[in-house]
């Protein structure tokens, strides 16, 4: 049987009920401590001039699960685009969430789902001309539209939601269990470093000493630039199954 943990999941709110519903019918504690709040903004067009709307678009790209129900929020994305549309994800959770609202993403090309990866995809080779639409939040990486931009494509860029770290208000609440924490499941450089930053003093080294779950080799080198000294595995694939299979193997 596999050893009882208290997991620190650190996902926003509104996207952490699938890991806390499997981690206690796994009989471990789930303590949820979101280290990422998600809010809506008005939608921001980043792009060339002349390129058409996103209707009239060759390929949309979402970068995130929020990308997709908050571009959703602002108009149904069924309605926006045409048949001819080529969708892309950049991993298995942003596919669910478009098949979800009735798309149909183009399969991915394996992991890593990261980016990098994404931008093997042969779709996104010979695109010189391409319009393409791409929806994510603010800030973030620029690697995407940076290199679609110098292949040649005219990318719009959709920024449809931001992230904020909890107030210390918000996080309060998580503060005292912290201390009891054997794992911490963590998907995004942001959120750990606000977990970091957020932790009381009292916390804060005993978390350092945690075990840890991240999503990518990046995220596993950001852990350790922050002081992460404790055992730190590389979820395969990233996102939520695969930070569960990985605990599964630590609690053995």
């Amino acid at each position: 049987m596999p050893t009882p943990l208290c997991v620190v999941v650190t996902r926003p709110t509104h996207q952490a009920a699938y890991l806390q519903r499997v981690l206690t019918a796994c009989g471990h504690r789930p303590l949820m401590c979101p280290c990422l709040i998600i809010e809506p903004i008005e939608p921001r067009h980043h792009g060339t001039p002349e390129v058409p709307t996103e209707r009239a678009c060759d390929i949309a790209i979402f970068v995130s699960r929020n990308a997709v129900e908050h571009a959703n929020r602002i108009a149904p994305l069924q309605s926006r685009h045409t048949s001819d549309t080529k969708v892309l994800a950049i991993g298995p959770a942003t596919q669910d969430a478009l098949r979800a609202l009735g798309l149909a993403p183009t399969p991915l090309i394996g992991a890593p789902f990261d980016s990098e990866n994404l931008l093997r995809h042969p779709i996104l080779q010979d695109i010189a001309g391409r319009r393409v639409s791409l929806y994510r939040g603010v800030g973030g990486r620029r690697l995407i539209s940076d290199t679609l931009n110098t292949r040649g494509a005219h990318v719009v860029e959709h920024v449809v939601y931001r992230r904020r770290a909890p107030t210390d208000s918000e996080f309060e609440h998580s503060q005292k269990d912290l201390g009891l924490a054997d794992v911490i499941l963590c998907g995004s450089d942001e959120a750990l470093t606000n977990l970091v930053t957020l932790a009381s003093e009292t916390n804060r080294p005993h978390l350092l000493r945690t075990a840890l779950i991240v999503n990518s080799t990046r995220g596993k080198e950001h852990a350790e630039h922050l002081g992460f000294s404790g055992c730190i595995r590389v979820a395969c694939p990233a996102g939520d199954d695969g930070q569960l299979e990985a605990l599964a193997r630590l609690a053995l």
